[in-house]
Parts: structure tokens; C-alpha cells; sequence
């Protein structure tokens, strides 16, 4: 398998700050998702689902050729969370990220381009405006992905981003959840014999 590059959504970012603990990706544990959090994500089975996924993304990063990125438009998101334990791990979390991912041969997530092709932000736009929690940022976020060069965009937005997962691929963008990351390598027979109780 390539290498593949993934970008963190804001919320993936999110999720991620709640399982790495050190500050750094060659030396982390993972820790297992608490019953707390967990229960705050309440009947949203999708969420679970994609959290356990995610640790799971995460413990196998030394096996998996992936590459993880994120952008300074996460950053500046998470710098509004009120929480200050909250945006404090997210920060860690998310710095993390953008020291990992952003390699000197790759385009850096703070050289946004001067002029952004005002075409393409439309086109995704216009696909995302269908939904009613739709987010100008989210626009952003997938143009900013695809001006890194990432091959893959990673989120848990099932309300906006991957509802229109398929409208979004006719653009080149591929827009996954973790769990269906993890089922596209593993298969999802895998997932439910090993992978999914692993993480239970």
C-alpha cells in the first residue's frame, strides 16, 4: 500500500486529544476511551464507532503508511474552545499533529495560497450548502486538504461532510470516517471479529 497522507477535521482532532497521551508520536500510549466519554457521546453509535476506529488508527500508525496532518484553520478553531483543559489538550494534540505531518517536501498548512482557487471553493460549496449544518469552515477545511495534497479526508461530520461523501469524490476529495478507513484496509468481517471487540 502507498503512503497515504490524511487530514484531521477539527473534530477528529478532537477525538484524538482524548487518547494520546506524551507529545510524541514515536513514544505514545493510547489510552482506552473512558466510560465517561463515551457515555457522553450518548445513542450516536456512528460516533462510538469512529472513536474506537480512530485508536485504532493510532496504536497502528507504525504499521500503517500513513501520514497525519491537520491545518492551522484547526488550530484556530480549537484555540475557541472555552474549556481551558479542554483546548489545552486539543492544542497539544493538534501542534502535534502539524509538527508530524508537515514535512519540509510537503506544502506547509501556514502557506495557504495568496489566491485560492475561488472555482473550486464554490464547487465544494455548493455541495456542503445542502446541508442545514453547513459550516463556511468546513468549505475551508477540504480545500486546505486538498492543497496539502492529502489523500485522504478524515472526519465524523455525518451531517454535512460525509452525507455527501459520493458529490464530493466526483471533486477528488475522499472523505472518509476512521471506521470506514479501518474497514477499507481490514475488511469489516475483521472489524467485528477482532478489531471492534479489541476496542470494546
Amino acid at each position: 500500500m502507498d503512503t497515504l497522507r490524511i487530514y484531521f477535521d477539527t473534530n477528529l482532532v478532537q477525538f484524538g486529544s482524548y487518547m494520546l497521551i506524551d507529545s510524541d508520536f514515536d513514544d505514545y500510549y493510547i489510552a482506552k476511551p473512558t466510560r465517561s466519554f463515551l457515555t457522553k457521546l450518548g445513542h450516536k453509535e456512528k460516533l462510538q464507532r469512529d472513536f474506537k476506529a480512530l485508536r485504532f488508527i493510532l496504536d497502528k500508525d507504525d504499521e500503517l503508511p500513513f501520514i497525519f496532518t491537520t491545518s492551522n484553520l484547526t488550530k484556530l478553531e480549537l484555540g475557541r474552545i472555552r474549556e481551558p483543559s479542554k483546548r489545552e489538550r486539543s492544542l497539544e494534540f493538534c501542534n502535534l499533529l502539524l509538527d508530524y505531518g508537515n514535512p519540509h517536501n510537503w506544502p506547509s498548512p501556514t502557506n495557504v495560497p495568496v489566491k485560492p482557487n475561488k472555482c473550486m471553493l464554490e464547487r465544494i460549496s455548493s455541495i456542503l450548502r445542502q446541508s442545514p449544518h453547513y459550516n463556511k469552515n468546513d468549505t475551508k477545511h477540504i480545500y486546505q486538504s486538498l492543497y496539502m495534497k492529502c489523500n485522504i479526508f478524515l472526519t465524523s461530520d455525518w451531517k454535512t461532510i460525509l452525507k455527501y461523501q459520493r458529490d464530493l469524490e466526483n471533486l477528488g476529495v475522499h472523505a472518509k470516517s476512521p471506521y470506514q478507513l479501518v474497514i477499507g484496509i481490514y475488511g469489516k468481517a475483521l472489524w467485528e471479529r477482532g478489531v471492534g471487540l479489541l476496542l470494546r
